[in-house]
């Protein structure tokens, strides 16, 4: 793959704030090519990790339910 002679190219808003990037699609694939590739998260990797944090579980869950609850 040769090199791109297009540069980066930054896109902004109207007030000259950096708002997106446009790069090369060459080294784009250079790049994602070197990144390691993503494993799934496995449940049991978190399971009870706030078990010693949280003394009363379902006083927090209905906590939450009652802050969805509309009237």
């Amino acid at each position: 793959m040769g090199r791109s002679t297009m540069q980066i190219q930054y896109v902004y808003d109207a007030d000259g704030r950096r708002t997106g990037v446009i790069i090369p699609i060459d080294l784009w694939e250079r790049t994602a090519g070197q990144l390691e590739p993503r494993r799934r998260c496995r449940f049991d990797d978190f399971y009870g990790i706030y078990r010693d944090h949280i003394q009363d579980p379902d006083a927090v869950a209905s906590d939450l339910r009652d802050e969805w609850d509309r009237e």
